[in-house]
Order: structure tokens, then C-alpha cells, then sequence
């Protein structure tokens, strides 16, 4: 498998109520711009109090707050800013 050469993630910043989901986009690309099935991409969130992220790419409110959701493949990570509110 080649390595990432680009990560593409959106929405780029989310604002969700308590409750509500986000299905994230990911993209990883080789030097070619071509797309890499099955390339390892990392999700993890600073705070999953306030909202988690699942292995699917899955973001949810889970209580009022901040929190940022790293994706994160090979050298590449990009960051997502969560406000969940009441």
C-alpha cells in the first residue's frame, strides 16, 4: 500500500446539539491524487465527554462543551473544532 501523500476530512468544524451525529468524510489520497482503499486512518477525540467519534467516522454530541476530533493517517492529521450545545 503506498503511503498518504494527502487527507482530505469535512466538515471541517461542526456544531451539533446534545444528541445529534455527523458522519465525517475522509479521503486519503496517494502522490497521484489517486484514493487508497483501506488506508489506516486513526480518529480520536481530546474530550469524549463531550463528543465521541467512533472507528466509522461518526461524531456525536454527547453534552454541552468544546472538543476536537483528530483524523489522523501516516504523517497527516487534520483537526475538526466540536461545539456541542443543550
Amino acid at each position: 500500500m503506498p503511503p498518504p501523500s494527502s487527507l482530505v476530512v469535512g466538515p471541517s468544524s461542526l456544531r451539533l446539539a446534545v444528541g445529534d451525529w455527523v458522519q465525517l468524510y475522509i479521503i486519503v489520497t496517494d502522490e497521484h491524487g489517486d484514493s487508497i482503499p483501506g488506508a489506516e486512518v486513526v480518529l480520536q477525540t481530546d474530550n469524549a465527554a463531550v463528543a465521541s467519534v467512533s472507528v466509522g467516522g461518526v461524531v456525536r454530541g454527547m453534552r454541552s462543551g468544546l472538543a476536537t476530533v483528530y483524523v489522523i493517517s501516516g504523517q497527516h492529521r487534520r483537526d475538526i473544532a466540536v461545539a456541542v450545545t443543550p
